[in-house]
């Protein structure tokens, strides 16, 4: 079983909600809202059409930004007003729209220049770098499911050191929704009962520039996770 976060749609998941129906959808951060479900995690691989964009950095430090633009999201996505066309990842549990990354930022830190930052889970991670770098590590990958008006973005972390160097591991994935605006995150544990010693992320989203926060201390949640 996964559990889910979704800013706030139609999915169950861990979800943030938008208010309106239209293509502003929610305009600012006060309108999205938090709301938790359980379901069945299905990974993307390979095999079912995942695509694994070229990391810069290690494992423990690193980002994704495609071919050096940012990688694109398949269509305009609606979020706080704003159609964004391109993502970035960092291997620290959070995500980026429409600009590049140049520090994966490990601190889950209010003050960083970098907006707007979509957080499943913003810490100081490490993908688990198997034998050699190569097998059986973890990755970072996306897929893009559904048909015009419809489609979906999943973003994946998979086999995820939670803090960096535990022993304790996770996957976990965010979904932008074309149709809807929402934003899901979804969790599954993959070695552990949960965090390892010294984890602190946090979960949520950001405004653009000069907008505040609407992320929760995985201490202090909005909502319960159970992984």
């Amino acid at each position: 079983m996964a559990t889910y976060l979704q800013i706030y749609g139609r999915l169950a998941t861990l979800f943030l909600l938008f208010m309106s129906m239209h293509k502003v959808y929610g305009q600012n951060i006060s309108q999205y809202n938090f709301s938790l479900v359980t379901e069945n995690w299905t990974e993307i691989n390979a095999l079912n059409g995942a695509i694994f964009p070229t990391r810069t950095g290690t494992f423990d430090e690193g980002y994704y930004n495609g071919t050096g633009t940012g990688i694109n999201i398949g269509f305009d996505f609606w979020y706080m007003g704003k159609a964004y066309k391109t993502f970035a990842v960092s291997t620290n549990g959070w995500m980026t729209l429409d600009q590049t990354i140049t520090n994966a930022i490990p601190g889950n830190e209010s003050t960083v220049s970098v907006r707007p930052i979509i957080a499943p889970l913003w810490d100081d991670l490490r993908i688990q770098p198997g034998v050699a770098g190569l097998l059986l590590a973890g990755d970072v990958s996306y897929r893009l499911n559904g048909t015009e008006g419809s489609r979906i973005l999943i973003v994946q972390w998979r086999d995820i050191e939670w803090p960096s160097g535990s022993t304790n591991r996770i996957s976990f994935q965010v979904r932008l929704s074309e149709a809807t605006g929402s934003i899901t995150y979804s969790y599954v544990r993959v070695v552990g009962s949960g965090p390892g010693t010294g984890a602190s992320a946090s979960i949520g989203i950001s405004g653009g520039q000069n907008e505040h926060y609407y992320l929760n201390s995985i201490t202090t949640p909005a909502v319960t996770p159970t992984f």
